[in-house]
């Protein structure tokens, strides 16, 4: 994490950070910092600026293509009669902290909710599901959408929030009911949902269209860039192999100018 990162940046971070607040680096002690004053001087090095930018538009990538795959599987999995009895407290606190504990993982459900929140309320309700569905030519009767919500309203409250997402698209709860058949039929499909033209690969017209109706809108170069982070062969599409590799890779920023790729099971 602090490969190429100077002692004063370290410092200055590591200083704002401190959780005992009497002993934390306080805005004056920001401001007259040593690190800031550099800063404010234009004294700091630029050498890694360019492959720093690179870093963080590679993850915003990932981030965004990962959560818009996201949506399309938690609305599956609210689908899914593998969810008809729902974890009890003690487990949902367990899933809820290991999910908390995965910063990358947080960050792509977050992308997934804000997604299906479509009036940006903080909770998905029934009607986010319906406007969701209907944007993508899923139909469902009110019975089974009233089902769908069922599925993830973990506290019983008639919406969702964040932390009943997260418990739900886990995935340990979801992955420990489903077989590797399942599974694998679960990516399949998803990836279909995507390949629009039916082509056996998704490109970033596609790309455009579903987070268009997912109420996301992104410019031709942000697209390339997420069709980028899944295109091992840089043809410019993605296919199935390309998908299942994406989604079964843990992407996040590294502190060099490249994206640090480890492996990381869906289901773990």
């Amino acid at each position: 994490m602090w490969t190429d990162i100077s002692d004063d940046a370290k410092d200055i971070i590591s200083n704002m950070m401190v959780v005992d607040i009497s002993k934390r680096l306080t805005p004056r002690g920001v401001l007259e910092h040593p690190w800031l004053r550099r800063y404010q001087k234009s004294e700091l090095p630029t050498a890694q600026m360019s492959g720093m930018q690179q870093r963080l538009k590679d993850w915003n990538g990932a981030r965004r293509l990962k959560g818009a795959i996201s949506t399309f599987a938690a609305l599956m999995r609210m689908s899914s009669s593998l969810l008809e009895e729902l974890p009890d407290h003690a487990e949902q606190e367990a899933i809820l902290a290991k999910v908390r504990s995965d910063e990358a993982r947080m960050q792509v459900l977050r992308e997934s909710f804000d997604m299906l929140d479509r009036d940006k309320t903080g909770v998905i309700n029934l009607q986010n599901i319906q406007d969701s569905l209907q944007a993508l030519n899923f139909l469902k009767t009110p019975v089974e959408l009233k089902n769908m919500l069922k599925r993830f309203d973990v506290r019983n409250t008639g919406e969702i929030d964040f932390d009943e997402f997260c418990i739900m698209m886990g995935p340990a709860y979801y992955m420990r009911k489903e077989s590797a058949h399942e599974h694998e039929s679960e990516l399949a499909n998803i990836f279909d949902a995507f390949d629009l033209q039916r082509t056996g690969t998704i490109n970033p017209a596609e790309l455009k269209e579903i987070l268009s109706r997912l109420g996301t809108k992104l410019t031709d170069e942000e697209l390339n860039d997420m069709v980028r982070q899944a295109d091992s062969n840089s043809d410019g599409v993605i296919d199935y192999p390309e998908f299942k590799a994406f989604l079964e890779s843990h992407i996040q920023p590294s502190s060099t100018g490249e994206m640090e790729v480890t492996a990381h099971e869906v289901r773990r």
